[in-house]
C-alpha cells in the first residue's frame, strides 16, 4: 500500500475551519513560528522582545519561566529556517493524521519543553554552561521529519530516494552543522530531541522500521508494556470439547460458504483506523489490510 495515499491515514478532523480551509495543530504551529520570524525581522535581531523570549539558565533564575516554551518561536528568517517550516508543515500534517490530534499535541509538547527542562536541570547541577542560550525550532522540525520516516521508511522521495536515506541525510546535515559551528548546546539537544521523540512514540504504541537501530534503543525504555502496545505473543488456552456425532442427510444440498469481497473484509479495519489511527492496528490486521489492497488492485473478486 502506498504510504503517500491519503486513504492510508486515519480520518482526523481539523480543529476548526477558516472558510473552506481546515486548520490543524500543525497549521497553527507553523503560523505561529512564521509570524514570530517576520516580527523579529521587522524589530531587528537582538531586540528586547527577542531576548525576553530566548531560553537561558540565567533567564530561568530570573523567573522567566515562559522561556521554557517561547524559545521555540525565536529564530531568524532565512532560507534554512523557511525550509524547516515547509518540511514541518508537509510531514507534521502526515504525522498528525497518523497519531490523531491528542497524541500529536502530546508529542509536540514533549519536543518543545523536554530540551529546556533538561538544560535547566543541568544548569542547577552545574553541568551545562550557564551563559549558553537556546532558541529556534530546528530540533522540533527535524524530529517530526524523522517521525514520518520512522513510520514510512520505504516511502519514495524525488528522485527515487527512499525516505530512510532522506532522514539520515538531514540528521547528518543538522548535527554536522552544529558540530562545525561548535554550538554544543544545539548539537546535544538535537540528538536528545530525536531520542525523546522516539521514546514518546514507542510509549504511544508506535514503532519505527529500522530494526538495527530499534533493538538497542528498546533497552533504554522502562520495563512493562507501553500504553496502546499490542504484544505479538499471546497465550492460547486450549479447551477440549466433547465430540458430537453429526449425521448429514444425503438429500440435503450442500450450501457453499459465502465469500466476502476484499473491501467488505476490511471495513472494520478502516473504521478502527478512523477512530484510533493506523498505529492501533496489530501486525495481523496490517497484513490483512495489505492483502485486501493487493486483491483490489489486481481486480480479484
Amino acid at each position: 500500500m502506498n504510504p503517500w495515499d491519503s486513504a492510508y491515514y486515519g480520518a482526523n478532523q481539523p480543529l476548526f475551519r477558516v472558510g473552506q480551509v481546515p486548520v490543524y495543530v500543525t497549521t497553527l504551529f507553523v503560523a505561529a513560528q512564521a509570524s514570530a520570524m517576520i516580527l523579529f525581522a521587522l524589530l531587528g535581531y537582538g531586540s528586547t522582545l527577542e531576548n525576553a523570549l530566548t531560553f537561558s539558565f540565567p533567564a530561568i533564575l530570573a523567573g522567566k519561566l515562559w522561556t521554557l516554551v517561547t524559545y521555540a518561536f525565536v529564530d531568524q528568517l532565512n532560507f534554512f529556517s523557511a525550509l524547516g517550516l515547509v518540511f514541518f508543515f508537509l510531514f507534521g500534517r502526515r504525522v498528525e493524521e497518523q497519531l490523531g490530534t491528542r497524541r500529536f499535541l502530546i508529542l509536540l509538547a514533549v519536543l518543545v519543553i523536554g530540551p529546556t527542562l533538561l538544560l535547566t536541570v543541568l544548569g542547577f547541577v552545574g553541568v551545562s554552561h550557564r551563559d549558553n542560550e537556546f532558541y529556534g525550532g530546528h530540533h522540533i522540525h527535524l524530529t517530526i521529519l524523522i517521525a514520518f520516516v520512522w513510520f514510512h521508511s520505504h516511502a519514495i522521495f524525488w528522485p527515487g530516494i527512499p525516505a530512510k536515506w532522506f532522514g539520515v541525510f538531514f540528521v547528518a546535515l543538522a548535527t554536522l552543522q552544529f558540530l562545525g559551528m561548535r554550538l554544543w548546546v544545539f548539537f546535544w539537544m538535537c540528538l536528545f530531541t530525536l531520542l525523546l521523540g522516539y521514546i514518546t512514540l514507542r510509549r504511544m504504541g508506535m514503532g519505527m522500521k529500522f530494526a538495527a537501530i530499534e533493538e538497542p534503543l528498546l533497552s533504554l525504555l522502562p520495563t512493562g508494556k507501553s500504553k496502546g502496545y499490542r504484544s505479538s505473543k499471546r497465550k492460547l488456552r486450549v479447551v477440549k470439547k466433547p465430540k458430537k456425532h453429526t449425521y448429514e442427510s444425503k438429500l440435503t444440498p450442500k450450501v457453499e460458504p459465502k465469500t466476502t469481497s476484499p473491501s467488505a473484509s476490511v471495513d472494520h479495519l478502516l473504521e478502527k483506523i478512523s477512530r484510533e489511527g493506523i498505529g492501533s492496528l496489530t501486525d495481523a490486521e496490517r497484513k490483512q489490510l495489505e492483502q485486501a489492497s493487493d486483491q483490489i488492485s489486481k481486480g480479484e473478486p
